[in-house]
């Protein structure tokens, strides 16, 4: 059953912020990766729901957001903590 919370709107806040930034849709890449390999999107969807899965923002681009403004990445990343 799908709900629809108020953390939805704190993710949408971030992956925008994150578009800002990077300037491309940040987790486009793998969502065609996963279609293009299955078909179908339920892989990047149930990647997305994972709770035990890696965090959104990590290794290079964690370093770039950090260089651009520290607090802005561990604000970002509070907001992409899935929970």
């Amino acid at each position: 059953e799908a709900r629809a919370s108020r953390k939805m709107d704190v993710w949408s806040v971030a992956m925008c912020a994150m578009q800002g930034i990077f300037q491309v849709p940040v987790l486009e890449p793998w969502m065609m990766e996963w279609q293009k390999e299955t078909g179908s999107h339920a892989k990047f969807f149930a990647w997305l729901g994972d709770y035990d899965a890696e965090p959104i923002i990590e290794g290079d681009m964690e370093k770039h957001i950090h260089n651009i403004d520290p607090g802005l990445c561990m604000i970002l990343k509070r907001m992409l903590t899935r929970d």
